[in-house]
């Protein structure tokens, strides 16, 4: 078993992207090292990252002989489905 660490960087994303400002830190820790453990990696990342997804959420971590790192927090699908649409589609139509 490798060991889950969590940077404070990802579980203040999580906050931040779930609206959930009064969860404790542990719980989302806790949600965040479920991901990390039993999600499936579905894409590599700039900087030697991986995307790991469980049940339509998203972090990005670092994967090391021995542990796994989460660095941030990129949201469920919903959320990504929607950043893209309102952030990432209109930054690429300006450079156009």
């Amino acid at each position: 078993m490798k060991e889950i660490i969590i940077s404070y960087h990802s579980i203040k994303k999580f906050k931040e992207r779930t609206r959930s400002w009064d969860i404790l830190n542990e719980q989302a820790y806790k949600h965040l090292s479920l991901i990390a453990q039993r999600g499936s990696v579905t894409r590599r990342c700039p900087g030697d990252l991986y995307e790991i997804t469980y049940n339509g959420e998203a972090v990005v971590a670092r994967i090391e002989k021995n542990f796994i790192k989460v660095v941030t927090y990129l949201g469920n699908k919903a959320y990504r489905q929607w950043f893209r649409q309102k952030e990432i589609k209109p930054r690429y139509a300006r450079a156009l």
